[in-house]
């Protein structure tokens, strides 16, 4: 084991571990991490490590090895912070010290990560026993975070004035507890509302502008969570904000938030793939599309981590169809049906609009064979799955087993950049194309109403108000009772976007 210098703490050395690790260089992270096999710090450093590596391959070696970390890590912190210890100290009259004062806080938050990043791979399974057991370890975790947090700010509160603990470990163990306690209301508190009531009735609550708060001054310290506050801030900015429609139709709203966070951390992490790929999100949200395949391609180059190159194979896929170049999307697609554990029969269906799309029908045909293979091989249901599930049959024509028109392809590709917010990235060039073919033969449609639903999201990126409400109208008419038995996204959308539409003209 090394022996570290007389004026470097653990938490450092766990801090250098994983900036290590973000800036591509895993072998170095792992081999620091090894020397301190007994370090409690470089150990939880290491939890958040493996952590990452599970949530983005989701594959059952890396999972196997991050779950039985966190376990360990967990039993560790109960022993050193339980009833038997605190009885000890107790009958032998042990007098706590400020530095044993801050080993106890700190296995507390340790404690409390632990147990929150297990409940998030637990519930990312997607299995029934797996959610009420994910859901009342996440209980476990936020009662431990409420506790020390507590806990902490009471001591922040009367830091000055007093030596009992440096002021400058106390600032630490408050961001190091803002991490998680701002994750963990920040995950909560994008719940949908059918689940909130749940979560309140386990004990959860979710602030978005606390964790936000948190999450900030959490990235200032100099604990090794901070880049990982980092990287969480780039995350709600970039992915969820404009994927949930925070802030509606206003895809650049995080936009300069996500710019200055790249720009302080520049000096750090210029070179890491992973602010790379969110180098790449934030050129997207601009339409600037050339950009962010560059910024991509790049993190692709210095990685040599197989999970981040598939995260950012996954955005250069969606970036060439927001561009309609369908042949270029295709080798991604293809590449990660192949490697990837997320969603198989996702990729493969993307894959097969892209062949539609371009007239290679025959690839169509095959790929349609492969995704009811998959399906059959899914033991659960996701939303992503039963999206698929109700796509996959429109691929052929489920009577004579042919293929479709390029134009009925190419309304499936529109129809999932819609889905996904993802029009809004599309040049006006682009969506006057949309536009051309949206207004070609309907009996090329793969839905009723689907060609008017896209060309009224369309008219209205391209500020034509007016245009869009026709089409939305349009939709509707042709979608009467008669024609609303399936398919009833097409009216639910067209509705919405209908009295959105309406709501805004009457204001101005």
């Amino acid at each position: 084991m090394a022996k570290k210098s007389e004026d470097t703490q653990e938490w450092q050395i766990a801090r250098e571990g994983i900036s290590l690790h973000l800036n591509n260089k895993t072998e170095e992270a792992e081999a620091l991490f090894s020397k301190y096999p007994n370090s409690f710090h470089v150990k939880a450093g290491r939890c958040f490590v493996l952590f990452m590596n599970a949530l983005m391959t989701f594959e059952d070696d890396n999972l196997e090895q991050a779950m039985e970390l966190l376990k360990d890590m967990e039993r560790e912190c109960a022993r050193d912070i339980g009833w038997l210890k605190s009885m000890k100290s107790q009958v032998f009259r042990t007098e706590e010290t400020g530095s044993d004062y801050v080993n106890r806080l700190e296995r507390q938050i340790v404690l409390a990560d632990a147990k929150f990043c297990r409940a998030i791979l637990t519930l990312l399974q997607q299995e029934l026993t797996g959610y009420v057991r994910g859901g009342w370890t996440l209980r476990k975790a936020w009662k431990v975070y409420q506790y020390a947090h507590s806990q902490i700010w009471q001591l922040y509160q009367h830091t000055f004035g007093r030596n009992f603990v440096a002021p400058t470990e106390i600032s630490r163990l408050m961001s190091a507890v803002n991490f998680g306690y701002g994750i963990y209301q920040l995950c909560v508190s994008l719940l949908p509302h059918s689940l909130v009531k749940v979560s309140h009735l386990l004990g959860f609550e979710g602030d978005r502008e606390a964790s936000l708060a948190a999450l900030k001054n959490a990235r200032l310290s100099e604990d090794m969570r901070a880049p990982l506050a980092t990287l969480s801030l780039l995350w709600y900015h970039t992915i969820v904000r404009p994927f949930f429609g925070l802030d509606g139709n206003n895809l650049r709203a995080g936009v300069n938030a996500a710019k200055q966070l790249l720009a302080e951390c520049h000096p750090e992490f210029s070179n890491s793939a992973l602010f790379l790929f969110f180098a790449g999100r934030i050129e997207r949200l601009e339409s600037n599309v050339a950009g962010a395949l560059e910024a991509y391609k790049k993190a692709v180059e210095v990685s040599n981590q197989r999970e981040v190159k598939l995260l950012c194979l996954h955005e250069m896929a969606w970036c060439y169809l927001i561009r309609f170049s369908y042949d270029k999307a295709y080798p991604s697609l293809s590449r990660l049906r192949y490697e990837s554990r997320w969603s198989k029969s996702f990729y493969a269906y993307l894959g097969a609009v892209c062949c539609g799309a371009i007239g290679n029908f025959d690839d169509v045909t095959t790929t349609y064979q492969k995704i009811r293979y998959f399906a059959k091989g899914r033991s659960r249901e996701t939303q992503l799955g039963l999206f698929i599930q109700h796509r996959a049959p429109k691929l052929v024509d489920q009577e004579t087993g042919q293929p479709y028109t390029v134009l009925y392809y190419r309304l499936l590709v529109y129809e999932l950049l819609y889905l996904w917010n993802a029009m809004l990235s599309c040049t006006s060039e682009s969506l006057r194309r949309v536009l051309l073919e949206c207004q070609g033969n309907r009996s090329d449609e793969p839905m009723v109403g689907l060609a008017d639903l896209i060309e009224g999201a369309a008219h209205s990126y391209l500020g034509d108000r007016e245009a869009s409400i026709e089409s939305y109208r349009n939709c509707l008419r042709r979608r009467s009772p008669s024609n609303d038995t399936c398919d009833q996204h097409i009216s639910a959308f067209a509705l919405y976007e209908l009295g959105s539409a309406l709501c805004i003209t009457n204001v101005s």
